[in-house]
């Protein structure tokens, strides 16, 4: 898959955030807090043409060189003519960058062919490519990791083969040529990186989780601790540009209050980034124009906790039924969980999904087109409209782990794969022991009851390819289990004859036992009569008394509920009394947030905080805003503290602030009671 350089923004003042997308070059302008990251990895290229860029899934990795350093190179931070190249590895990592490679540089022939050649083969494209004296080739290779996945699921496929008995030599070697083609793939960049003939600089993106991955590649891991860069996480500071200055930039607005509470929420969250930009992307598009983004706005998406679950959902929920089972049936095929448990996506075409879906490309795209559109960006279809060579992705592996539908699925996918791989390996068990012992204590091996069943419901399953060994395997377990039950159907008739049998004699024996016993019954039937009076006169004794004991406890009940009244009562009025004597004296000092347009008005800013602190009340800090109003207002969000509001007024006098209105902002009900917020303006209504 080509990750082509997008030349078109998606991005505007109609919606200034990607959501689960990264953020490109051409969506630079819209790209706050990473300044300082940028720049440390672009000060890092003037030393080494070899950059790793690490960092766990979610932290911004790939915005980061995208939106951050590689627009910053194209606008002249390093001199220079810079030819930007960017690919994935995906499932077929040569590929890939042969497609990358001929997007960016048409005038170059024969491109696959030189870098198929051997380890010069990049700098043999980078030379014919006769780039200008200042000219540089940078090839970005994002999601680095793929490349490891790629190697895996290979050799997994080989495994699978070798099971079955009946595959291809191109089926038994795709493990071995998938780690020849990953090596061959290395040696290219590596190389390149190293070539004094041609300026070719290699950034790689990769998740922290799979450095350990690298150490089994020569030159690998020498090469990533020379060039290793670990992305830190962003601080407060820089979430909060992140989040207040596109909105200013789009012409919105977000309250102060709105924005302290998603910085304590983002705290220590994972998938902070992606959650983020999700978020605030419904925020916008859901928000009135002409109001600033509020409490009300964050809610109404679900918050950072369930706003990429509830959109997800809901767009779930629209679908047809025949469309949410093709749309269940294509995240499992481009989702896995990895032997050490992680759960990733892996992308397919959608051609390779439908003999998993079951379904025609016409029937498929409905699902596809609404989790890939414009409002929601879940899936990433390219090209579209969607063919069976389309490429199938999920947009962030955040969605994986968000959304609470798709963890199962992903979980059930899962289980299903590990059903055929423990059937697979049970089956050679079953056979070994057949070859081994000859067959003895064989059926201890076979499957019966649920696994049996288990296992015929995996004959559904269009990715199971069960091999020679394990068909033979489920057909003598099929034999045993009916031969078993035909034994106990035979158990259990001559089970129900031995009991008739043994019923009549046992009949036989007890009417020769009543005839022995009925002399002694009637002798003792004169014992029995008055062993009965005399147990009628004692029930009789015990009836009374516990009559007695019953109505004792009534008493006592009663006797207890008064006191317990009694109790309450004074309980009562201590509480109260208590109560009255706690209550605070005073309320809490109303707090003041200042705004002011330039920093010119920080002193007279800082002169009024003092004056409103010396007369009792909190004042919580200034903070330079772009926007201003066209008066000095003092805004209050509570309609009673209007009093308070003019108080603030007319203190604000002493310090030679003139003409401030106190001004009612209606609609936010839900901020905290006792706020106010002071908004100086560059108009000239105060003097310095």
């Amino acid at each position: 898959m080509v990750d082509a350089l997008s030349t078109t923004a998606r991005l505007g003042k109609h919606q200034p955030f990607p959501g689960l997308s990264p953020f490109e070059i051409s969506e630079s302008a819209w790209f706050f807090g990473r300044a300082r990251q940028t720049f440390d990895v672009l000060n890092r290229l003037r030393e080494i043409r070899w950059i790793a860029v690490v960092g766990p899934s979610g932290c911004g990795k790939s915005s980061l060189i995208k939106a951050g350093v590689l627009a910053t190179l194209q606008q002249g931070y390093l001199g220079g003519d810079w030819k930007i190249v960017s690919t994935r590895p995906a499932d077929s990592p040569m590929s890939n960058l042969v497609a990358a490679l001929q997007q960016q540089l048409p005038d170059v022939p024969g491109v696959d062919d030189e870098l198929r050649s051997g380890a010069l083969g990049l700098v043999g494209v980078a030379r014919q490519a006769k780039l200008p004296p200042n000219g540089r080739l940078l090839v970005l290779i994002d999601q680095f990791e793929e490349l490891f996945q790629f190697v895996r699921r290979a050799d997994e496929r080989s495994v699978s083969a070798r099971r079955r008995g009946d595959a291809s030599a191109d089926e038994l070697s795709a493990g071995a040529r998938a780690q020849e083609e990953a090596k061959a793939f290395l040696k290219l960049l590596l190389t390149a990186a190293l070539s004094d003939s041609v300026p070719v600089y290699i950034v790689i993106t990769m998740r922290s989780e799979w450095l350990g991955y690298c150490a089994a590649y020569g030159g690998l891991a020498e090469a990533i601790n020379e060039g290793l860069y670990l992305v830190p996480e962003m601080s407060r500071t820089e979430l909060r540009k992140a989040i207040v200055q596109p909105i200013l930039q789009a012409g919105g607005e977000i309250v102060s209050p709105l924005v302290d509470r998603m910085l304590n929420d983002l705290d220590g969250r994972t998938d902070q980034l992606p959650v983020l930009q999700h978020a605030l992307k419904l925020m916008w598009r859901e928000r009135v124009a002409g109001e600033p983004l509020g409490a009300t706005n964050y809610d109404a998406v679900g918050g950072f906790a369930k706003c990429l679950s509830q959109h997800a959902d809901t767009v779930y929920g629209h679908l047809s039924p025949d469309a949410r089972r093709v749309a269940e049936a294509v995240f499992k095929a481009i989702t896995e969980i990895t032997p050490d448990n992680r759960k990733v996506r892996r992308q397919s075409t959608a051609g390779a999904i439908l003999p998993v879906a079951r379904v025609t490309l016409d029937a498929m795209r409905p699902a596809l087109d609404a989790f890939s559109g414009e409002d929601t960006g879940f899936l990433v279809v390219s090209p579209t409209p969607a063919t069976e060579r389309s490429i199938v992705d999920i947009s962030h592996e955040a969605l994986i782990r968000q959304w609470d539908t798709l963890k199962c699925w992903v979980e059930e996918e899962a289980a299903g794969r590990r059903a055929c791989e423990q059937l697979e390996h049970d089956a050679e068990v079953w056979k070994k022991i057949i070859v081994e012992k000859g067959g003895i204590h064989s059926d201890d091996y076979l499957y019966v009851g649920s696994h049996l069943q288990t296992a015929g419901l995996l004959r559904d399953r269009p990715d199971f390819q069960p091999s020679p060994a394990t068909i033979e395997f489920l057909k003598a377990s099929v034999d045993t289990q009916r031969r078993k039950a035909r034994n106990r159907r035979l158990q259990i008739w001559g089970s129900v004859l031995a009991v008739v049998v043994t019923l009549a004699w046992s009949l036989v024996y007890i009417f020769e036992k009543r005839m022995q016993t009925a002399a002694a019954a009637a002798q003792s039937a004169t014992v029995a009569a008055e062993r009965d009076a005399q147990r009628a006169q004692f029930d009789a004794r015990v009836k009374s008394q516990a009559a007695a004991e019953k109505e004792r406890d009534r008493l006592a009940t009663i006797v207890s509920n008064i006191c317990k009244d009694q109790r309450g009562a004074a309980s009562a009025v201590c509480g109260k009394l208590s109560s009255e004597t706690s209550k605070p004296q005073g309320s809490t000092a109303p707090r003041v947030y200042f705004h002011i347009t330039a920093e010119s008005q920080r002193p007279q800013a800082d002169a009024c905080g003092k004056l409103l602190a010396a007369q009792g009340y909190a004042v919580q800090g200034i903070e330079k805003v772009s926007r201003f109003p066209d008066v000095a207002s003092v805004r209050y969000f509570h309609q009673g503290e209007s009093t308070t509001a003019n108080s603030i007024a007319g203190a604000l006098e002493g310090c030679q602030l003139r003409r401030v209105k106190a001004i009612w902002i209606s609609g936010f009900d839900s901020a905290p009671a006792g706020q106010f917020e002071i908004w100086f303006t560059h108009l000239p209504d105060y003097k310095m």
